[in-house]
């Protein structure tokens, strides 16, 4: 089901933006881009769009990019002496001119536009001396990197990586201002990393229209975070998805336009809920879990609209 969201989360950057009171799934016609277009691998883990416009998403296998007609597959050439390509997970990242991959074996690489291919930038295994997990990457300009990864939070500038706190598995990292907030399995971490909410949470995204910041937990749910002048809490609101007790996964959690958020729940499908205002009632706008057309056959491109 991971993949079907962010098979929505793409059809939704390629189709053209409609009317917040309006959205329906009707509005989209979705499958996803298949062998036979050029994708070298149906499992995707991460989608981003860059400004010249074109799509990446990364790959079992490696990184595609996607210009509205021809996809072009690219390679992550490791160099490193710690390297076991089973279960390997490739991610995206950007910066304000630059595109990264990394993959959780603590891979690091960066696109080169000249060369027209991607470089690695680090391996945090070989810096480190045996396997890691390396959950995400945030990059801070300055040539800095901050590094979620299984035993803490680490910083790369340069050659040198320095440990900033150990001892918990992290997920995500999320980048508020000149602040930080850390999504852990115990809970989330301010930028002191002082625990502030106690929710294993593993998705995240700062609002700057509203000042919201909106957490997406393992099993705790959807919570929404305001903040007073000095970043101390001022309100945590939990905001139910559908109607089982037991809240799935939510993997990831976007912007749609100025009024909608979008909410990708794993096993559920894509819920869109309003981005400010009073009540956010989250309502299902694409169910993962439907058959039939939409959900498979080889994807059409035309003029910025998916077409089956």
């Amino acid at each position: 089901m991971k993949k079907a969201v962010y098979i929505f989360f793409l059809m939704l950057l390629l189709a053209g933006i409609v009317p917040a009171e309006a959205l329906d799934v009707k509005d989209f016609t979705f499958s996803h881009l298949s062998k036979t277009d050029g994708a070298d691998n149906q499992k995707v883990f991460s989608i981003c769009r860059v400004p010249t416009g074109a799509l990446w998403w990364s790959s079992k296998t490696g990184v595609c990019r996607y210009n509205g007609s021809q996809i072009v597959n690219y390679r992550l050439e490791q160099q490193a002496l710690y390297g076991n390509q089973g279960g390997r997970v490739i991610n995206l990242t950007t910066d304000t001119s630059r595109l990264y991959a990394f993959d959780n074996r603590g891979f690091i690489f960066v696109f080169n536009t000249v060369q027209n291919r991607f470089e690695q930038v680090a391996s945090l295994s070989d810096k480190i001396g045996h396997e890691v997990a390396l959950n995400d990457v945030c990059v801070n300009g300055a040539g800095e990197f901050y590094l979620a990864m299984h035993n803490g939070v680490f910083m790369l500038r340069d050659t040198v990586l320095t440990p900033l706190h150990q001892g918990v598995w992290v997920n995500r990292i999320i980048k508020v201002k000149d602040r930080f907030y850390y999504l852990t399995r115990e809970g989330v971490l301010d930028t002191d990393f002082k625990k502030i909410l106690p929710y294993n949470t593993e998705s995240g995204y700062y609002d700057y229209k509203t000042g919201r910041l909106w957490l997406g937990g393992y099993e705790s749910g959807l919570n929404v975070v305001t903040f007073d002048g000095a970043w101390n809490i001022a309100s945590d609101d939990f905001v139910r998805i559908g109607t089982a007790a037991r809240q799935n996964p939510i993997r990831s959690i976007c912007p749609y336009d100025d009024e909608v958020m979008l909410i990708g729940v794993d096993g559920l499908g894509v819920y869109q809920s309003a981005r400010q205002g009073g009540a956010l009632e989250p309502k299902l706008l694409f169910n993962a879990n439907d058959g039939g057309e939409g959900n498979g056959g080889a994807l059409k491109v035309t003029n910025g609209t998916a077409t089956l």
